[in-house]
Order: structure tokens, then C-alpha cells, then sequence
């Protein structure tokens, strides 16, 4: 018996899968409600994250900007060349706003160790506009909101990579001093 035909997996599928067909999967009985569940989740954690600060490394200053980077990315799927393009440039408006957005930015010390408080501001808009995406390419997607939210989320991952430059710029003024 062929590994196909264990797990019934048909080779060639007549139907391709859909959004509506993903969204069967999860375990509400209205997919509406466990996306919005999702989402209140997700704005709690990032504005948490924001607010108490989080200990300094290299990587984990970076590996946040980096991780949305690839997710507003991944949300680019069947989007034209043009929104894309646009959304790329538009990015580097988004870098500048997110160093002045990230001016309440703190760097502190804590039991010897570098700590770090995000701007609420960046951290509310990205998770604002991710979401307002996630739900219009799940509810709307052949409306123009996809592509709208998709320059806005592009200007928030952009503001992401500023006020992650803003952070390790002021870490590496901090850490200078503590040594010096």
C-alpha cells in the first residue's frame, strides 16, 4: 500500500483549497469568533511585551522585526506586482517613522542585565494593521482592503525595523556608559 493511499490523500486534487475550506478547521462553531479570539490575544501579548520591556540581546531586537518582515510577506500571496512594489518602497517611510515613533523607547538595567521597553505606539499599529489584513484576506478578499492594509502593514513592519535600529543605537550609548 502506497503512503498516498494510507492517508487517502488523493495526488491530484480537483478542487484547490480555500480560505473558507482552512477556516472549517478550527474548532468554533463561528470562524469569526475564534479569529477575533486570535487577534485580542495577539494585541494583548504585543502591548504587554511593549509596556514591561524585555531583556537585550542582539537577536532578539532583530528576531522580531525579522519574524514580521516574513509574515507581512507570506500575507503578499496573490497580490500584484505593483502593490508589492509600492509596499516595498513605502517601507522605507516606515523605517523613518518608526525612529521618531520609538523616542519613549527606554534602555535599563535590571540584577546586571540590559533591559529594553518597546514604543507601545509601533507595537499597537503593526498588530492593528496585521489584523485588519489577516481578517480582510479571510472575510474580504476580493475587495480592495487587502491591498490598502497591505501598504499600511508594510509601514508598520518598516517602523518595526526603525525602532528596532532606535533600540540597538541606544543600547550601544548605554552599554558604553555603564563601561566607561
Amino acid at each position: 500500500m502506497s503512503l498516498l493511499n494510507m492517508f487517502a490523500i488523493q495526488p491530484s486534487s480537483s478542487s484547490p483549497i480555500s480560505i473558507s475550506s482552512l477556516l472549517s478547521y478550527i474548532p468554533f462553531k463561528y470562524p469569526a469568533y475564534a479569529v477575533i479570539f486570535l487577534i485580542i490575544l495577539l494585541f494583548i501579548y504585543r502591548v504587554v511585551r511593549a509596556k514591561l520591556g524585555e531583556k537585550f540581546s542582539d537577536t532578539r531586537v532583530f528576531l522580531s522585526p525579522a519574524i514580521y518582515s516574513l509574515l507581512v510577506l507570506v500575507t503578499f500571496i496573490y497580490q500584484s506586482e505593483l502593490i508589492i512594489l509600492s509596499s516595498l518602497i513605502i517601507a522605507f517611510l516606515g523605517i523613518i517613522l518608526g525612529v521618531l515613533f520609538s523616542r519613549n523607547v527606554k534602555i535599563f538595567q535590571k540584577n546586571n542585565r540590559m533591559y529594553y521597553k518597546r514604543s507601545i505606539v509601533v507595537a499597537f499599529f503593526f498588530t492593528l494593521f496585521f489584523s485588519l489584513k489577516i481578517l480582510a484576506l479571510l472575510y474580504y478578499p476580493t475587495l480592495y482592503l487587502v491591498s490598502i492594509f497591505s501598504v499600511f502593514l508594510t509601514v508598520t513592519t518598516g517602523m518595526l525595523i526603525g525602532e528596532a535600529l532606535v533600540i540597538y543605537h541606544r543600547h550601544s550609548k548605554a552599554y558604553k556608559s555603564i563601561n566607561s
